[in-house]
This record gives C-alpha cells, structure tokens and sequence, in this order.
C-alpha cells in the first residue's frame, strides 16, 4: 500500500499532534472561563502592588514541564516589573528521562486600565532564559546513507544526552481579572528564540537525526545545532496580591 497517499495514513500520522493541540486549546478555554463569574462583584479597582504569582500552564507545559514562582511589583501607575524563576521537572508530564534544568524571566508591563470592565489590559516585553538537560530517545540514519528514500532500512534508534540553552524575546498582551487578594492573568505573545543544543552520549555521533515530518516542534527540542526560530507565549499566572 501506497501511504503517502492514503488519507488514512496521514491522518492517523497527523493524529499526536492534533490532539496535542487540542488538549492545550481546550485547557486555555476552560481557565479563561472560569473567573468571569467574579468580575464586577468585587474587584481591586487599583492594579496591585504586589504580586506573588504561581504559572498554572508551565505544569502541564508538553517540552519542558516546571513548576515557576515570580514576583511582581508595581513601579508607578503606568510601569510593572514581573520576576520568575522556573525549576523544570517532569512530576506531572514526563516528555523526557533524566530531565532537569531552570527558567528565568523577566517582564516589563505597560499598565492600562479598561474603564468599561474591573480588568486590566497590558501590554509587555518579556526575555525568557531556560537551560536544560535531558535524556531522549532519537531516530538517526547511517552516515553511509546517500539516498534519503532508504530512511526505514537504514534507520536506527539511540539513546543520548541533551544539553539545550535557548532565550526569547517576546511582545505580549495580558489580560489580568482581579478579585479581592487574588488575580488570574492570561498572557498571549508572539516573539523571537535562539536554540543552542549538543549531543553526547550517542553511539554514531556523525549519523544524522531524522527528522518527524509531522511534528515539527518535538524535533525542534532534539535536534542539535544553534539556531533562531520563532517564539509563542501562552499561559496563565494565579496570583496573590497585597
């Protein structure tokens, strides 16, 4: 049978992805519904002082799982700065073995007040450092091989090493819903990220990495090389505010 052209095949291919995808959309809606009970019942009309956040999504996060505290502080009435560190573990998701690492980030906000609604609309720029290292499992392919149409005959599994550093500089919106101590914040943003990864460990270091047509991200966190690509910011921070 002919995969390539069998409907079936791609979608069955196409299939973790897809459902990767879907788990994190369904995951956002749900938690962006949720506080909109409490809006306008008894908000902070004032953006808070201090605020000592919780990320929810770097939980469940599918590539690099952590638990991230961070500290934000209101400069001014227009300026805040917000502080993060990340301690990546794989407690609840288990993408990788032996995976340890850290996140820093830091954010600077343009604090701007909607007037129709208890809610604060903010602008920010955020640079995002992580450091990680990791055990994985990869497809590679002999070094001998010239015809890449051979991948299935000449292919081979190898368990390596990761040692990966990247940084991102994002442009992002946030939304955040105060309610008397606490506060929910959305933060959706698009921006620039630089890889930095090495392997060691591997059997044929020369052997090249074969490439999963259909999930281009997981290749992304195994292949080595430094390079630039683009950076997407979704996520979602509880806070305690006083």
């Amino acid at each position: 049978m002919n995969h390539v052209h069998n409907p079936w095949f791609l979608t069955l291919r196409f299939l973790p992805l897809l459902q990767i995808l879907l788990m994190k959309l369904i995951l956002y809606l749900i938690s962006l519904t949720l506080p909109l009970a409490l809006w306008g019942q008894d908000s902070t009309l004032t953006y808070p002082k201090n605020q000592l956040k919780f990320n929810t999504f770097k939980v469940l996060d599918l590539y690099n799982p952590g638990f991230e505290l961070g500290y934000e502080r209101r400069i001014n009435n227009y300026i805040s700065v917000h502080i993060a560190g990340a301690k990546l573990t794989d407690l609840i998701i288990k993408p990788y073995d032996k995976y340890d690492g850290y996140r820093l980030t830091c954010e600077l906000k343009y604090i701007n007040k909607m007037h129709f609604e208890d809610v604060f609309v903010i602008p920010s720029f955020s640079f995002v450092q992580n450091k990680m290292e990791m055990t994985a499992v990869g497809v590679f392919a002999r070094d001998t091989v010239k015809n890449w149409s051979k991948w299935t005959a000449e292919t081979y599994s190898d368990t390596f090493s990761i040692q990966k550093t990247t940084w991102a500089l994002n442009a992002n919106a946030s939304v955040l819903l105060p309610y008397h101590s606490f506060a929910v914040e959305y933060i959706l943003g698009l921006g620039i990220k630089n890889r930095s990864v090495t392997h060691t460990d591997r059997l044929y270091p020369n052997d090249p990495f074969r490439p999963n047509r259909h999930n281009g991200e997981a290749d992304a966190y195994l292949r080595a090389g430094a390079y630039y690509t683009f950076s997407m910011v979704m996520t979602l921070r509880v806070a305690y505010c006083f």
